[in-house]
């Protein structure tokens, strides 16, 4: 299941190539914010729960979808459903060739003006992490060489990834300044140059059902071992915290959705 976001930005401003036209008469530039930051987390565009768990080589630019841990599972039910309105941060990549200086003048009007407004989200926050996938090898003794965990303990640049943090939701749109995205896009000025704000996807009202996966949060991972009490040692993660994330989004949409 996709629930990729695409904004479609139709410009008449410098910087241009490979572009078609609107009907507007304006050229026209996709970029797509499949699994873009956002203050939610990453847009959840392979639909991906809680549990599910990734080997990222930071050095290799990989990342490679391992499993879906159990235990995770959680009846959300219970959570208030509540409509929420989210920013986007970062991420973003264009399928048309642009100046470096337009495509940040753009993210810089879509951080500040572009939210994503989910319909009857209910967030969810798993806690219990470590011991959830430490006690999943414990029980499955072919996960240690299936996960690689020995050369990730022993690599300083490999790491796991595991989504924590889901926000459910009914339907999503995409908003600027306050109004939905219609279908003739927004009108938008940046300095002397006139642009038409597209937005398309099924993140414009075309994505509704019953609490379809929407973000999703990470955690960082670093495999390591513990000494036991008969002296031996026993194989568990720790939480990375301090590690530059901004490559994620690239590397989440290079795997697209679970197998």
């Amino acid at each position: 299941m996709q629930v990729g976001i695409s904004f479609v930005i139709l410009l008449c401003a410098g910087g241009l190539a490979a572009c078609t036209h609107g009907e507007s008469g304006l050229k026209v530039v996709n970029i797509r914010t499949d699994f873009a930051k956002t203050n939610y987390g990453y847009v959840n565009s392979g639909g991906y729960r809680a549990g599910s768990l990734f080997s990222w080589d930071k050095a290799a630019s990989r990342l490679v979808f391992r499993d879906n841990v159990p235990g995770f599972e959680t009846d959300i039910s219970s959570i208030p459903p509540t409509d929420s309105r989210i920013t986007y941060q970062s991420g973003m990549t264009a399928d048309a060739s642009i100046s470096l200086a337009v495509k940040a003048r753009i993210d810089t009007v879509l951080k500040s003006d572009a939210t994503i407004a989910i319909k009857d989200a209910r967030r969810l926050t798993v806690s219990g992490v470590i011991t959830r996938i430490t006690n999943y090898m414990k029980t499955n003794g072919d996960l240690f060489e299936e996960w690689n965990f020995r050369e990730s303990a022993s690599n300083s640049d490999r790491y796991f990834l595991i989504v924590r943090d889901v926000t459910y939701g009914d339907s999503l749109d995409v908003e600027v300044n306050n109004e939905k995205s219609a279908g003739a896009g927004f009108p938008i000025k940046i300095g002397d140059a006139s642009f038409q704000v597209k937005f398309t996807g099924k993140g414009l009202g075309n994505l509704s059902g019953n609490d379809i996966p929407i973000t999703m949060n990470v955690y960082v991972l670093k495999a390591k071992f513990i000494e036991n009490a008969e002296g031996g040692q026993n194989p568990t993660f720790g939480v990375v915290n301090d590690i530059d994330l901004k490559d994620l989004p690239e590397l989440f949409r290079s795997v697209g959705s679970t197998s």
